[in-house]
C-alpha cells in the first residue's frame, strides 16, 4: 500500500502460482466482469459504506463480497467459505 497525504493509492496482493486459481480476488474480480448486476450491487454497497471510517466500510461490504465469492467459488466447483480475510 502507498500513502499520499494519508489517502490509500495503491494495493498489491500477491500469491503463488498454486493460490492464484482459487484466490478470492480473483474470484470475485472475474465474476464481477461477467455478471453485471452483481457489481451494480457491490458498487451501491461500496458508495453506501463510504460515510463511514474505515472499520465500518470493510464491515458493510464484507456479507456482499462473501456472498459473491461463494457464488463465484460454486460456479468453479470450489466448496463455500465461511469467512473472507480480513484484507479481502
Amino acid at each position: 500500500m502507498r500513502e499520499d497525504q494519508r489517502r490509500r493509492t495503491h494495493i498489491a496482493h500477491f500469491f503463488t502460482i498454486g493460490q492464484w486459481e482459487t484466490c478470492h480476488q480473483r474470484l470475485f474480480r472475474d465474476w464481477l466482469q461477467t455478471h453485471p448486476d452483481d457489481l451494480a450491487r457491490y458498487q451501491a454497497v461500496k458508495l453506501g459504506a463510504t460515510t463511514g471510517d474505515g472499520s465500518e466500510y470493510m464491515i458493510i461490504k464484507q456479507p456482499v463480497v462473501l456472498d459473491i465469492v461463494n457464488r463465484a467459488r460454486a460456479a468453479r466447483g470450489l466448496p463455500p467459505i465461511d469467512e473472507l480475510d480480513p484484507e479481502d
